[in-house]
């Protein structure tokens, strides 16, 4: 469980120094013009993905998120019910969501 914790917090140092880049690519709408917004949407989203990136249950890797103002997008593959379920959970209680659209698929 220590080894865990450590690759965690280390994986998560990455992830915060890397966070420009991955804000970049992976944020919000090509709609949003104004900068304010641009970045409110961006961090949204990687609060998003942090959090399902901790969850263990959940193979966060097969699960795109992009943000819209407070609206967030979860969309690709889960393996089962439950685990689209959790990723819908987990997205509803980062702060600065207001609403969650369900696109997610799952896998036979």
């Amino acid at each position: 469980m220590k080894k865990f914790a450590v690759f965690l917090s280390s994986l998560i140092s990455l992830l915060l120094v890397c966070s420009p880049i991955l804000m970049s690519g992976c944020a919000s709408h090509r709609y949003e013009k104004d900068p304010v917004s641009y970045v409110h949407s961006s961090s949204i989203t990687f609060k998003v993905k942090e959090a399902l990136l901790r969850d263990r249950q959940i193979k966060s890797s097969h699960i795109s998120v992009s943000t819209y103002q407070d609206t967030v997008t979860l969309s690709g593959y889960v393996f089962s019910e439950e685990e689209r379920e959790r990723a819908v959970n987990i997205t509803r209680h980062v702060n600065g969501v207001g609403y969650v659209v369900d696109q997610l698929r799952i896998k036979d």
